[in-house]
């Protein structure tokens, strides 16, 4: 008796009451501070707090584009026996999966297509480059640019659910059907829990923290050192001796320029055989570490 009754009071909904909206605002904060957390760890340095601020402007109007694409779609395949929580999960597992490949393609593409057709030969348009000083026009374009991006790979993704519907809700259906049980006798609320706060927080915090990665500005040698030639990086590695001397920068933007100096003297730091024949070991095998 106790089970119908609870089960009609509290419906699986994701934007009807007080609380649907709640948990929405609390989903983009929790993610947005995750984003802060990346930011704060990344190597050499982090960013600027205004280069930082305007990325993420960039990809707070792409979360709220796809975020609204992802409870219409939700609502508007919404029935009676797939409700609008099953849907939801479905949206957020491919908008946080495939969504995020199909917007990286697009956004390369236009890149390309920008630079073929001459229209932005000094890739000013490619996301994170701002100039020095900050160019706020140039900015909004690119925020445009991804926003627009996000919108068609939205739409995109809107239409492979809807042609695939019958085949998604029985996944979707699926993926709930462990909670069937305690739902029918206890209510919706560790539904809601899982599918409007628990699993979108991990998704959307980890979508959120790849697509920054190729939002903000390429920097040079971030992920590996930019040698003179393959025989000097690989006497660097036989070598392990090296010591680093940074020169500040004053551009807002840019942090420590740092030149690897390959120093014999040095202690090793890591040990192997010398694959390149034997040499004295360069002057200087420098790389931008920005």
């Amino acid at each position: 008796m106790t089970g119908p009754v609870l089960m009609e009071e509290v419906q699986c909904t994701i934007v009807e009451g007080a609380l649907d909206w709640l948990m929405q605002c609390l989903l983009a904060t929790v993610a947005f501070l995750m984003l802060c957390v990346k930011w704060q760890l990344e190597v050499p340095s982090p960013r600027p707090p205004r280069i930082f601020l305007l990325d993420s402007a960039k990809q707070g109007c792409g979360f709220a584009v796809a975020h609204i694409g992802n409870l219409a779609v939700a609502q508007f395949l919404a029935t009676p026996e797939q409700s609008a929580c099953v849907w939801y999960l479905v949206n957020i597992l491919l908008d946080t999966t495939v969504r995020v490949v199909l917007a990286f393609a697009l956004l390369r593409a236009v890149y390309a297509l920008l630079q073929w057709a001459g229209l932005d030969p000094q890739g000013r348009l490619k996301s994170g480059q701002y100039g020095d000083p900050i160019n706020y026009t140039r900015w909004f374009k690119q925020l445009m640019l991804w926003v627009g991006v996000v919108l068609v790979s939205r739409i995109i993704m809107a239409g492979v659910v809807v042609a695939m519907a019958p085949w998604l809700a029985s996944i979707g259906q699926a993926l709930l059907a462990p909670l069937e049980d305690y739902s029918a006798t206890h209510g919706h609320g560790l539904e809601l829990l899982l599918v409007m706060v628990v699993l979108p927080t991990i998704l959307n915090s980890a979508q959120l923290c790849v697509q920054d990665g190729f939002l903000k500005a390429r920097r040079s040698a971030e992920d590996s050192l930019q040698l003179p030639n393959c025989c000097d990086c690989l006497r660097l590695l036989w070598w392990g001796r090296y010591r680093a001397v940074p020169e500040p920068r004053s551009a807002e933007g840019s942090t420590t320029l740092v030149t690897l100096l390959v120093d014999p003297s040095a202690p090793r730091t890591s040990p192997g055989p010398t694959p390149c024949a034997p040499s004295t070991p360069p002057a200087v095998a420098a790389a931008s570490l920005l």
